[in-house]
């Protein structure tokens, strides 16, 4: 049995969909909820869906058999986005994708603050920051209560200001994924 194109091309644009929401820095609390509300109405849509053709087969209803692909590709669909998010490894290659860009970027904040929003590599950057000692860092999502980006930080851990935090990143030098809470 053949897939409907609908459900295949469904899933296609959710998995892309998720894999490049959640290859950023962080992701806002719209993206996450939005997300949420699509996988649960889905998943429920689903399950209403085998639930009905598994009564209807029981009661040996004339209906068109449904292969055990057709009931998969949407669970599997699901399972490969959750799956490509806690991997990390878009992530990872948007990052080094976009690493050339960041550093000529760095290279040239020379303003303590710069809030115009412009595309550096795969990511849009929404706020600058040029701190002592050589330190950039900068905003790449916002949800609205916390921040998340990146900071390069070529000779010591970045300056923690306010509620700030770092985690190192270890397959770039200087660079730290920072996360700003309000």
């Amino acid at each position: 049995m053949k897939l409907p194109r609908p459900q295949i091309l469904w899933c296609i644009l959710w998995v892309l969909f998720i894999s490049i929401a959640y290859s950023d820095a962080g992701s806002g609390m719209g993206t996450f909820l939005f997300c949420y509300g699509i996988t649960m109405v889905w998943g429920v849509t689903w399950l209403i869906r085998l639930i009905v053709y598994a009564w209807r087969s029981w009661r040996h209803v004339a209906m068109e058999h449904k292969s055990a692909a057709y009931w998969a590709v949407e669970p599997l669909a699901f399972i490969l986005s959750v799956i490509i998010t806690g991997s990390g490894a878009l992530f990872y290659l948007r990052f080094m994708a976009s690493r050339p860009a960041l550093a000529s970027y760095v290279q040239s904040v020379t303003v303590p603050e710069d809030l115009s929003m412009k595309w550096v590599g795969l990511y849009v950057i929404r706020e600058t920051e040029l701190l002592p000692g050589g330190t950039v860092r900068f905003i790449t999502c916002e949800s609205g209560l916390d921040d998340a980006g990146f900071a390069f930080s070529p000779n010591s851990s970045p300056p923690i200001v306010g509620e700030d935090s770092y985690s190192k990143l270890q397959f770039a030098e200087g660079w730290y994924h920072w996360h700003r809470s309000w």
